[in-house]
């Protein structure tokens, strides 16, 4: 993946736009701190999923849990909650 095998391209393209969002950008030195602990996939844990679905419905996010499935990205099913 492009950002794992350019991660200081990436930690400057991150910072710039985090900068336009919120005016702010981070020291470059946190941000080679982050990157290193990180590699980006598409292919999740998928209990990491369920763990961040289950934050973001604490958090108020979702509203009601199971209105928003979440998917599969193996098989391109759905789950009708958030477990």
């Amino acid at each position: 993946m492009w950002i794992n095998n350019n991660k200081d391209q990436a930690i400057t393209i991150f910072n710039e736009q985090l900068g336009n969002l919120t005016g702010k950008t981070l020291p470059v030195g946190e941000l080679d701190e982050a990157f290193s602990r990180m590699d980006i996939t598409y292919d999740p844990v998928e209990s990491s999923l369920y763990q961040s679905a289950n934050a973001a419905y604490g958090l108020g996010f979702l509203g009601n849990q199971n209105a928003r499935p979440v998917w599969n990205i193996r098989s391109n099913s759905s789950k009708s909650s958030v477990d």
